[in-house]
C-alpha cells in the first residue's frame, strides 16, 4: 500500500464530501458525511482549493511521504498501511502556527496526514514519524480506542514525540513538550493525573488532562507523557522498535521510581 495517490482525487473533486465517499470502504459503516466531520477534527481543510492542491503536487508532498514511509517502515518493522494526504485548514491558527502548518491522524491500518504546501521538509517528516509510530504500537496492542485509559494515551503521545526529538532533533518538536518544567510536570502528575490515569475517552476529565482544557495546563497529557518516556528511555536503553510492546503502566512505574531515587 503506501502513499495514496489523492492527489488525483483533489485536481478532480473539490466537494470534501465526495472526496471521502472514496473513504467508505475504510470507515464501515460510517457515511461519507460523518467520515468528513471526524477529519475535519483533526485538521483536515473544510474546503479545498484547487490552487493549494497545485502548490501541494508541485512541492512533491506525496512523493515526499512515501519515501520517508518507506524508510521508517523497514526500519521499525512496521505494518503496510494506506497513507492519506489532505490539505490542512489553513484559517486554524494553532495548525498553522504551533504545527507548523501540518496534522496527522492514525489508526492501526491506516494514516491521514494533513498539510500545507508551505510545510517544511523536517516538520514534513515529524509529522508522519509521530503518525507512524502511533500505528506501530496500535498494531502491536490488541485494543479498541475506547478501551484506551488516560494513561495509555498519554504514553503513546509521549512515545511518538520522543522519537521525533531523537531523530529530528528537539526544535522539531512542538513548543509545549518542553514548555514546562520536569518538576512542575511531577507536582501536576501526582495532583492531577495519577488518580485519574486509568479514566476513558467517554469521560469529560479525559480530554481535559489530555489538551489542557479548563484550568488544566495547555496540553499537559503531551508534555507530561513526553517527560515520563524520556525518563523511560533514560533508564533504559532501547531500539525504537523494542518499546512498541512496553505497557504503559511499565513506563510510568518508571517515572514513579525515578522520582523517588
Amino acid at each position: 500500500m503506501g502513499v495514496i495517490l489523492t492527489k488525483d482525487w483533489l485536481q478532480k473533486e473539490t466537494n470534501p464530501i465526495k472526496i471521502c465517499s472514496k473513504l467508505k470502504d475504510y470507515f464501515p459503516p460510517l457515511p461519507a458525511e460523518a467520515i468528513h466531520q471526524h477529519l475535519v477534527r483533526f485538521g483536515m481543510a473544510r474546503s479545498i482549493r484547487k490552487n493549494t492542491v497545485k502548490q501541494m503536487i508541485e512541492k512533491k508532498l506525496w512523493e515526499k511521504v512515501e519515501r520517508i514511509y518507506r524508510t521508517l517502515k523497514k526500519e521499525w518493522k512496521g505494518p503496510d498501511i494506506p497513507i492519506f494526504i489532505f490539505p490542512v485548514e489553513a484559517s486554524n491558527g494553532i495548525l498553522s502556527v504551533d504545527f507548523n502548518g501540518r496534522s496527522g491522524l492514525s489508526f492501526s491500518d491506516k494514516l491521514f496526514l494533513f498539510l500545507s504546501p508551505t510545510v517544511t521538509e523536517k516538520a514534513l517528516e515529524a509529522v508522519l514519524m509521530h503518525e507512524y509510530h502511533h500505528v506501530c504500537r496500535l498494531y502491536h496492542h490488541d485494543k479498541d480506542e475506547e478501551e484506551y485509559t488516560l494513561l495509555d494515551t498519554i504514553i503513546l503521545e509521549g512515545l511518538a514525540e520522543y522519537v521525533v526529538q531523537e531523530r529530528l532533533g528537539e526544535d522539531a518538536l512542538t513548543h509545549w513538550m518542553t514548555k514546562y518544567p520536569p518538576s512542575q510536570l511531577r507536582r501536576w502528575w501526582e495532583k492531577w493525573v495519577k488518580d485519574d490515569q486509568n479514566i476513558k475517552p467517554d469521560e469529560e476529565k479525559y480530554i481535559q488532562i489530555l489538551y489542557g482544557k479548563g484550568f488544566y495546563p495547555n496540553m499537559l497529557g503531551y508534555a507530561l507523557g513526553y517527560e515520563m518516556v524520556k525518563t523511560f528511555y533514560q533508564k533504559n536503553k532501547r531500539a525504537i522498535a523494542d518499546t512498541f510492546t512496553v505497557s504503559a503502566k511499565t513506563i510510568a512505574q518508571t517515572y514513579e521510581t525515578q522520582g523517588d531515587s
